[in-house]
């Protein structure tokens, strides 16, 4: 779990970073939006399926806070896919933020979840 945290949560830090650094390098807002939901949407379709396959392998249960996060992921990729297509809105900030604020408030709560199995008691 404690490997999940670090990855996950350097993943959007680091295109989090990159996307800032698009911003300062190319004049175009629109093309750093849409590479950077480009990044997200690539990220979440390959280190989720990563994820589980792990958990799967190593016989962790998936509690159902995880599993309510994880199809949160799955929506949030294909809403970020059908704004790469431009089908309903254009990528914009308003997305790279929601991508990012839903990623920090999955982790944590999957977190706490963590640490709740250090002191949950379990009667006999």
């Amino acid at each position: 779990m404690f490997r999940y945290f670090v990855e996950s949560s350097l993943l959007f830090f680091m295109m989090t970073l990159a996307s800032i650094a698009l911003l300062e390098s190319l004049s175009d807002e629109q093309q750093v939006w849409q590479a950077t939901i480009f990044m997200f949407a690539v990220a979440i379709a390959t280190y989720v399926p990563f994820h589980i396959r792990r958990r799967t392998r190593l016989g962790v249960p998936l509690p159902l806070a995880s599993l309510l996060i994880t199809v949160g992921y799955v929506i949030l990729f294909v809403i970020l896919a059908l704004s790469l297509l431009e089908v309903f809105w254009r990528p914009s900030l308003m997305l790279v933020a929601v991508t990012c604020v839903y990623s920090i408030g999955g982790n944590s709560i999957v977190f706490v979840q963590f640490l709740g199995t250090f002191v949950e008691v379990r009667e006999k």
